[in-house]
């Protein structure tokens, strides 16, 4: 009896150590636009010299196919980054690492307007629709409304079972909507969207989407559990994130107390992605 169960013991700690070394074939660093993204994925390219940048835009120049660049291939080694990356999970099949870093939802609302200001051709600004140069807060905030819920559902389709409606690479992964999908996605029923957006929420406060996540304005939290998930060598990541200067964009950060309603009335999709982020840092720094 004994013997059995010192087997299966043996057993369990070896499908642990299986499950934990599959863990570390690569690195995906799901890129969420103007939450301090880009300070992550300067302190990642310093760390790799394999780096796949899967964005919208090298998607459609057809730069970023891993699964056609790797078929058959190892993905050992690896770092994928970009505003795409979650479309590459389902390829990935659980092998690597999935982390991102989150903003407050006013504060990433006004550093993406003051961006599109000063850069209207990116992607992200949907410039077409509504030129940031003539908005107020109020209309930019209606004209990015759910933007991180649609960017998580829409391009991963695989996990959270929802249709993407955006353009696919040839290789058929779901890449992010482009900025008229967006639009278009938004004047769906509510009792449609609600669905999806509570079980991305319950998936990203469970850890069943992510294995890390972090907030920018919680720097040292964010810290602690990105050198658990995602340790870097030769420097520890609150030495990382001083040396390229991540906490200088909670500087913009806006006073709350003047935010008006009628703007928060257009981060209904936002607030519960951002607490489910807080509770699940929370959790995981208990654990």
């Amino acid at each position: 009896m004994f013997r059995k169960i010192e087997f299966l013991l043996v057993v369990a700690l070896a499908a642990a150590a299986a499950a934990a070394a599959a863990k570390e074939e690569c690195v995906v660093f799901v890129h969420i636009n103007k939450s301090g993204g880009q300070t992550i994925k300067s302190v990642l390219h310093a760390q790799s010299r394999q780096i796949a940048l899967c964005s919208e835009r090298e998607f459609r120049a057809n730069r970023c196919r891993p699964p056609r660049h790797f078929r058959g291939k190892s993905v050992r080694g690896w770092t994928f980054v970009g505003d795409s990356t979650m479309a590459l999970l389902g390829w990935l099949g659980g092998r690597c690492v999935v982390f991102s870093l989150f903003r407050d939802p006013v504060a990433r609302l006004v550093s993406s307007l003051r961006y599109c200001r000063r850069s209207p051709s990116d992607h992200l600004c949907g410039t077409a629709v509504l030129d940031a140069k003539d908005a107020t807060l109020e209309q930019w905030a209606r004209h990015q409304r759910g933007f991180v819920f649609l960017r998580l559902v829409l391009a991963n389709a695989t996990r959270t079972k929802v249709e993407a409606r955006g353009v696919y690479d040839d290789d058929g992964a779901a890449v992010v909507p482009t900025w008229i999908e967006h639009q278009r996605a938004m004047l769906y029923p509510r009792a449609d969207m609600d669905p999806r957006l509570a079980e991305l929420s319950r998936q990203l406060e469970q850890g069943r989407l992510m294995d890390a996540v972090g907030i920018l304005e919680w720097p040292d939290e964010t810290a602690r559990l990105f050198d658990r998930w995602v340790p870097l060598r030769g420097i520890n990541w609150t030495a990382a994130l001083t040396k390229y200067k991540a906490n200088a964009h909670t500087s913009t950060r806006p006073s709350l107390r003047v935010v008006p309603p009628s703007v928060r009335a257009y981060l209904d999709y936002d607030y519960p992605i951002f607490r489910a982020v807080q509770n699940r840092i929370l959790a995981a720094l208990k654990s």
